[in-house]
């Protein structure tokens, strides 16, 4: 074979190599921008407890003790109570009303979803949550955190005259709708998207009956705090 020819093979394989390694890679930046680097199976997006950033100590059970092991990223610590939500969750020394922050809220779920998320039925579970969406930046997709389930999706709002991102995580355990939604400005999903997803990998769903580690949390809340409120959505055009 001449050296020309041996020249134009050698660039061909090459060629291919690149396109090969394009197309392998990962459509919602994992591993990117210091994100940590799911595994896929079967189409689902995979993340272990242990590839996600460490927690801070667990709040004690909550909901009845049908939640238990909830914990702020390490870094993070907890505000008050609130009526509103079932924990909520800033960056140690930040001020209550700044972002990034984490809101955990429960309900129940109704009829329409199911009484469990598992591998069985998250994908269908994300096209029910997507449904339920009139705005978003990111649709909803499935995905497994630790041992948990969830359709995970992103809308925008504003806080002020500044734009908002929020990533919301939505699972439903023994009929109960678990909703942790980090609230973000703009463009900083993926500075903070890990800390959350340790967040709802971490945390246990107990059935009735099932004794969590140490005993629920039920002293009345304290008032919502305006300031603290969630960001506005903005108005529709």
């Amino acid at each position: 074979m001449s050296g020309c020819a041996r020249t134009m093979v050698f660039a061909g394989l090459f060629v291919l190599s690149s396109v090969v390694g394009c197309g392998s890679q990962s459509a919602d930046n994992s591993g990117k921008d210091g994100g940590a680097a799911g595994s896929e199976h079967a189409g689902l997006k995979v993340y272990s407890s242990a590839a996600l950033p460490a927690l801070a100590d667990p709040l004690p059970p909550l909901d009845g003790g049908r939640v238990d092991n909830l914990a702020p990223p390490k870094g993070w610590e907890p505000l008050s109570r609130d009526n509103a939500y079932l924990a909520r969750f800033i960056v140690k020394g930040h001020n209550a009303n700044d972002l990034p922050r984490l809101l955990v809220t429960a309900e129940d779920a109704g009829a329409e979803l199911p009484t469990n998320v598992s591998a069985d039925n998250v994908d269908d579970f994300a096209e029910k949550i997507q449904a339920e969406l009139s705005k978003f930046r990111e649709p909803a997709k499935a995905l497994q955190l630790g041992d948990n389930f969830y359709a995970r999706y992103v809308t925008t709002a504003k806080k002020g005259n500044r734009g908002v991102d929020r990533q919301v995580l939505v699972t439903v355990q023994n009929g109960r709708r678990y909703t942790y939604t980090l609230e973000v400005y703009s463009d900083q999903i993926m500075t903070y998207r890990d800390q959350a997803y340790a967040t709802s990998a971490g945390v246990k769903y107990l059935s009735a009956g099932t004794s969590p580690s140490s005993s629920p949390v039920d002293s009345p809340a304290e008032p919502t705090d305006p300031a603290t409120d969630p960001a506005s959505e903005p108005p529709s055009e």
